[in-house]
Formats: structure tokens, C-alpha cells, sequence
């Protein structure tokens, strides 16, 4: 019987560490930036979200290149295999590495360029930060789109600026 009270407070001191642990996580997600974190070795990544407000509130267009030469030698980018159980993650790292120097022509509107260092929308590609964002994602597809319309770096550019990125339909894109 005296060993019911100390497994009581075993479990007790579990559950504390269990929701102090839980508590840490929530503030982590909720505070985390889309800075550029360690890489592809957790292909499971989550879903990416969209940081519409800071798209919207900042008027600046973000950094890109001038031309397609300007950006090589390319960055190796990530391949979209990485992605497989993330449908619409993967396109778009697919999509990427089809058209390299149309994407280096390109600001990419979640700022990653203030907040990774990212020199165009190409950047987000060569690390896990497309996986975790949607607006990367859905100017990507934008891009290809486009390009396949035979649009010029210039034209995707200004619709990129314009934001028709935000009425790309990604649930089209990921079947």
C-alpha cells in the first residue's frame, strides 16, 4: 500500500513535465518566424501558413534578381521527393527546380529577404522555408503557371507584385 502514494507522485510529476513541455511548444509555434531552420532532414514538415499580414502591411518589394544570370550559380535546391507526403509542398519544389531562373527574378513576399537573408523567391527553395510557407508556395505556382502561358520573368514579377499569388487555388495545385 505505501507504494501507491510514490506512484501516484511519479505520475503526477510525469504530467507536470508533460504540460510545462506542451505549454514551451504552443509558445515556440506560435512565436516562431519564418526564418530558414536546419534543413530538409524532417521531410514531415507541417503544413505551411499563410503570413498575409505582413504581405500586406509592408509596401517595399522585396529583394530579387535582375536577371537569371545575375543569380547563378544557382542554390542547390532542395528536391521535391523530400516532400512526397505533402502533395502541394512537393509541386511546388518541383516546380522550383523546372524554373530556377524564372524564380531568382523574384521577391517573394513573406520578406524572407529581411528575415533570412534571402536574395530572391529561389532561396526559399534551397532550404525547408517553401515547405512552411504558403506564400512561397503559391507565388511558385503562380510562376510556373505563368511560364507555361509563355509569360516573361517580368510579367510573373509584376503579378507578383500586383498579389495575384494570394488567389492561386492550392487546392487544384495539390491533387
Amino acid at each position: 500500500m505505501k507504494a501507491k502514494p510514490k506512484q501516484n507522485r511519479k505520475v503526477r510529476n510525469i504530467l507536470v513535465v508533460a504540460c510545462v513541455m506542451a505549454i514551451g511548444l504552443t509558445i515556440y509555434w506560435a512565436t516562431r518566424t519564418s526564418k530558414v531552420s536546419a534543413g530538409p532532414d524532417s521531410p514531415s514538415a507541417a503544413m505551411p501558413t499563410a503570413h498575409t499580414e505582413a504581405a500586406q502591411t509592408q509596401p517595399a518589394v522585396p529583394a530579387y534578381y535582375a536577371s537569371a544570370n545575375a543569380a547563378k550559380p544557382y542554390p542547390k535546391l532542395i528536391p521535391a521527393v523530400y516532400y512526397q507526403q505533402h502533395p502541394l509542398v512537393e509541386r511546388a519544389y518541383a516546380d522550383a527546380a523546372r524554373i530556377p531562373g524564372v524564380l531568382a527574378q523574384q521577391p517573394c513576399y513573406c520578406h524572407c529577404d529581411k528575415s533570412a537573408g534571402h536574395h530572391s523567391l529561389l532561396d526559399c527553395y534551397a532550404s525547408d522555408h517553401a515547405a512552411r510557407c504558403l506564400i512561397c508556395i503559391k507565388e511558385a505556382l503562380l510562376a510556373q503557371q505563368m511560364t507555361q502561358r509563355s509569360s516573361t520573368p517580368a510579367e510573373i514579377r509584376q503579378a507578383i507584385i500586383r498579389g495575384e499569388w494570394q488567389s492561386v487555388d492550392v487546392g487544384a495545385a495539390s491533387r
